[in-house]
């Protein structure tokens, strides 16, 4: 495939959403020692222009299904947006994920290689965070098996054309960042396989965030800024002869403890706190084990097969 002269499989791939190295296709690449070519895939849009250091640039149609592209001489054009009038007249305003390199560090790909990432966590998922000035969010899955993988969600229609994935082919890793895309959006993962005929559309094994069942999305969740105060009972803890001390378990599933007044909710970790401790003390317990608290699907499997 030569960048500037696309062939008809390249094509009829992207605009599929089957192509197994869209970012071979699309984004920003550099033809010349002056000149880049820019290609986007921008369906049922009318026309579409790149927003470059504040100067407008309209790009060519190449195909009847969105696939439009620009040849300039630039330096250096990232980042730059893609504004595209859609079929009712709006236009919308989005920097390109295809303009963005790989953000997964050669140190966590070594250790997932090897088996022993025990933090993979902080990588896998979907992250939000600013790279290059610009504000979205990080998605990574793994699927060794997988031909193609898109990311579709709340933010893309649910269109498996619109953010297919970089594979990392040595590891089985799947990533693409997202600009403008936060905290409450819903998603899943699109998988094409050989295996399969249908799609696999997943959710996300690292999500952080589930919907509330019936429903089975992913969520892209806050970090959280909660700080710890347990200085002093760590502490004390350290000190304290354990085997010397009085042990009396009680377990409990937080769902099915107790109700809210609203007998189809659950009550909060704060109410949890204020009613369950007294009562346990009173009960002469001195520990309590929760029973798993991970998102889960199924109420009444009182979180055995959780999401994530």
């Amino acid at each position: 495939m030569k960048l500037n002269n696309l062939n008809f499989d390249d094509i009829e791939a992207i605009i599929d959403g089957t192509h197994q190295d869209p970012f071979s296709v699309l984004g920003c690449h550099r033809i010349s020692e002056t000149e880049v070519l820019i290609r986007v895939f921008q369906p049922f849009t009318k026309y579409v222009e790149l927003s470059i250091d504040g100067q407008h640039f309209p790009m060519v149609r190449i195909h009847a299904e969105g696939l439009f592209q620009f040849v300039g001489v630039y330096d250096h054009v990232i980042p730059y947006e893609i504004v595209a009038t859609i079929e009712n007249g709006m236009t919308v305003r989005r920097y390109d994920s295809y303009a963005f390199g790989s953000l997964i560090s050669d140190y966590d790909l070594h250790l997932w290689g090897e088996g022993r990432h025990f933090r993979s966590w902080k990588f896998m998922g979907a992250h939000q965070m600013t790279h290059q000035g610009i504000s979205g969010t990080h998605f990574v899955v793994s699927a060794p098996s997988a031909s193609v993988v898109s990311v579709v969600g709340s933010f893309n229609f649910w269109d498996s054309r619109m953010h297919m994935m970089r594979k990392l082919h040595d590891y089985g890793l799947w990533e693409i960042f997202i600009p403008g895309v936060f905290s409450g959006e819903t998603y899943k993962f699109h998988i094409l396989t050989p295996f399969n005929q249908v799609p696999l559309i997943k959710s996300d094994p690292y999500a952080v965030e589930a919907e509330l069942r019936p429903k089975t999305a992913s969520i892209i969740s806050k970090k959280s800024n909660y700080e710890w105060h347990d200085e002093n009972w760590i502490q004390n803890r350290t000190t304290c002869e354990l085997k010397n001390k009085a042990l009396s378990i009680y377990e409990l599933h937080v769902g099915s403890w107790k109700r809210s007044d609203n007998k189809d909710s659950f009550i909060d970790y704060q109410t949890l706190a204020d009613e369950l401790i007294p009562y346990i003390h009173y009960l002469g317990y001195t520990h309590i084990e929760l029973m798993p608290l991970a998102e889960h699907p199924y109420d009444p499997s009182w979180g055995y097969q959780i999401t994530g």
